[in-house]
């Protein structure tokens, strides 16, 4: 969460600067789908339709960035399942979320939708959960993320129906 520093990044922040309101992931052009206190190295790439293709593809199982079989310039990482799994393990257990935002610009909520599916069949996620999907004019986005936080503030997961 420190690495990144764009406009709804410093909203969350400010909003929830002890981190207490919500678990917070991050969906990565670099890294894939990573917890927001996961360290990472600078990094200069946008998420394109074909990078975003091929996160769908490989599913929320699959290691990210992926190995090319040449020399890597960054370590393999983990897949989203193991970062989705950490943000609602509560005493070694899998608690799924019921209440979830999405907060970016559309090419990220796309693939965050995708993510979401997936992550319900996996349980990381209550089927019947609550997805709200943030989403516009920057302005906007900053306001409704900050509405958000400030009326969903369990920053847990709970049991899901």
């Amino acid at each position: 969460m420190e690495r990144y520093n764009g406009p709804l990044w410093q909203t969350l922040r400010a909003t929830d600067p002890e981190g207490q309101l919500a678990k917070v992931a991050a969906l990565s052009a670099r890294y894939g789908l990573i917890g927001g206190s996961t360290p990472i190295q600078h990094y200069d790439c946008r998420l394109t339709v074909a990078l975003a293709d091929q996160m769908k593809a490989g599913g929320i199982d699959m290691r990210w960035p992926p190995h090319s079989g040449a020399r890597q310039a960054a370590p393999l990482g983990d897949s989203a399942a193991t970062h989705i799994a950490s943000l609602c393990s509560v005493d070694l257990d899998t608690v799924p979320f019921d209440d979830v935002a999405v907060v970016g610009g559309h090419r990220y909520v796309d693939l965050a939708r995708h993510f979401i599916e997936a992550s319900k069949s996996a349980g990381f996620i209550a089927p019947s959960s609550d997805i709200a999907i943030i989403n516009g004019p920057i302005g906007l986005m900053r306001q409704a993320l900050r509405t958000w936080l400030l009326n969903h503030p369990t920053g847990n997961c709970s049991p899901g129906a």
